[in-house]
């Protein structure tokens, strides 16, 4: 049983390209909405670094010299082999997808009138140890009740310059309401731009 499950992660992985960054957090996160309105996994997993992209992050949060520190600290982040990763992914990445596809089926949600209308962002800057971490919530409506998705975890990458990743709350019964919306694409700084001091603006989906 096992060695199916680790070949069941694999296939998943197949299918993930080279380069799984965004430049644009907007796109991303149009993504993150259609494999969830879709409850496409696959599509979902493609969200995340594959294993190089992921020992690189690595690299750049927890530098280490010597071999065999390298060594020991790809084995405790799952990165030791294709299979091993394969199975990290399994566990983590699509665990809470699967949460908020079966917390949606509970609320009744109509999976095929479910629009974006907004969402909100804000991030956490980037640190010595940390990455910068873009969440917020989706503003979803499937035309009977409004839903918010909330999400987190989208990593900028300094490495591969890109945003890459996602963490998916439990959707909860929401209103629709003013949201902050920091940008359209990501430049090539390393750090997002301030929100406005007063105002917060929203993105309105058709």
């Amino acid at each position: 049983m096992k060695k199916y499950r680790i070949l069941f992660c694999l296939f998943f992985f197949s299918a993930i390209a080279a380069q799984a960054q965004e430049r644009s957090l907007d796109s991303l996160i149009q993504k993150v909405f259609r494999s969830f309105k879709l409850r496409d996994e696959q599509a979902y997993v493609k969200l995340f670094p594959n294993r190089q992209q992921m020992i690189d992050l690595s690299a750049q949060l927890f530098p280490v010299h010597r071999p065999e520190d390298k060594e020991m600290l790809n084995r405790e982040m799952g990165l030791s082999s294709d299979s091993a990763y394969a199975q990290k992914a399994h566990a983590e990445f699509l665990d809470d997808f699967r949460e908020a596809v079966n917390a949606a089926n509970d609320m009744k949600l109509r999976w095929d009138s479910l629009k974006l209308e907004s969402y909100t962002l804000d991030s956490i800057p980037a640190t010595d140890n940390s990455p910068m971490i873009a969440h917020g919530v989706l503003k979803l409506n499937d035309g009977r009740q409004y839903v918010d998705l909330a999400f987190t975890d989208i990593l900028w990458s300094i490495v591969h310059q890109g945003w890459m990743g996602v963490g998916l709350s439990k959707p909860e019964p929401g209103v629709l309401q003013e949201g902050t919306k920091i940008l359209e694409e990501v430049p090539q700084a390393t750090s997002l731009p301030p929100p406005p001091p007063s105002k917060k603006k929203e993105k309105k989906r058709q």
